[in-house]
């Protein structure tokens, strides 16, 4: 591992359907392969079982940008990847507090929301893991039928350190989904 590194990460998990909040599905994060230096990825465990939802149904994404490694850094650019039978809610109000931007197709989102949110280098000495929030609201559409799985995946699609724009960081590479 060099001294100097740059390395984001992304996890991305259900934090509400309708008006109810889901709380156990955030990430217990264990930061010891960076602290004893055995890895450059922390340990993310948070569960990833289906959420049941119905047709007209509200959820609510929560997309999480760490910061892993030894540089400040930003995620100047996030993306986001609708499934079919998943439709950006445009009258939400959490969609438009993090500036979401929608392809003309509807499958894609993406917001600069997070461009200017300086990420702190972790730091082994506090044990702190830097990171920050973006929100992003679906509704579930009427030709979802029963049994059918709806998996939305983000990616950082820019990231950066002072005004440098970097292609790919220690383990990943900006916008490669497709």
């Amino acid at each position: 591992v060099p001294n100097s590194y740059f390395d984001l990460s992304l996890r991305k998990f259900i934090t509400g359907v309708n008006d109810e909040q889901i709380t156990h599905r955030v990430p217990q994060v264990d930061i010891t392969p960076l602290i004893d230096g055995s890895g450059t990825t922390a340990i993310y465990n948070h569960p990833k079982d289906p959420v049941e939802v119905v047709t007209g149904d509200i959820v609510t994404y929560t997309i999480r940008v760490y910061n892993e490694g030894s540089i400040d850094a930003y995620a100047s650019e996030i993306t986001d990847y609708l499934p079919p039978n998943l439709q950006y809610d445009e009258n939400s109000e959490i969609n438009k507090e993090y500036g979401w931007t929608i392809s003309e197709d509807g499958r894609i989102a993406i917001t600069n929301y997070s461009g200017n949110k300086e990420l702190q280098a972790f730091n082994p000495d506090t044990k702190e893991l830097d990171y920050f929030d973006v929100k992003i609201e679906c509704i579930v559409t009427p030709e979802v039928k029963q049994g059918d799985k709806l998996t939305n995946i983000a990616e950082i699609s820019e990231y950066k350190y002072d005004e440098t724009i970097v292609e790919e960081d220690i383990d990943s590479e900006s916008d490669n989904m497709e």
